[in-house]
């Protein structure tokens, strides 16, 4: 048994997090969540994305910074997985939330520009119950789709 912990022990020095360097846990399922919406956002019309994977800061209690503006308003991102959860946004922030718990549970907890929430819910969304869960610098906006 010995000779098995070292062996597994010299895999891994002591500055590292072996569930890490394995590519295992939640900080790898948050950058694997991160290049996919990355894929997903579109390129400016000279072929560059406007935000790079390096802009986005993953805190200690794995919440989501990032000092510009993010958009999250397609359809395909109206529910994100309970892993990704947004701290600070240094810009305007656009979502297409479907639900107050994704307000809640998903959205950032400061907004330095304008909160943008496209809404296709069936329970009702207002400015009051978004500042309940971020503080926003400038302006809250909600679309409602039909």
């Amino acid at each position: 048994m010995k000779l098995v912990r070292e062996y597994l022990n010299e895999k891994f020095t002591e500055e590292s997090d072996p569930i890490q360097d394995m590519g295992i846990g939640l900080i790898d399922k948050v950058k694997k969540w991160l290049k996919l919406f990355l894929k997903r956002e579109p390129a400016t019309d000279n072929g560059r994305r406007y935000i790079k994977f390096d802009d986005f800061i993953i805190n200690n209690d794995l919440t989501i910074d990032i000092n510009s503006d993010l958009d999250l308003s397609y359809e395909d991102f109206n529910i994100l997985p309970n892993y990704i959860k947004f701290n600070y946004i240094g810009g305007d922030f656009g979502c297409c939330f479907n639900s107050l718990k994704a307000v809640k549970n998903n959205g950032p907890k400061s907004v330095k520009g304008d909160y943008k929430v496209y809404y296709h819910g069936n329970k009702e969304i207002n400015e009051g119950m978004i500042k309940k869960y971020c503080n926003v610098k400038r302006n809250i906006e909600i679309y409602r789709g039909a």
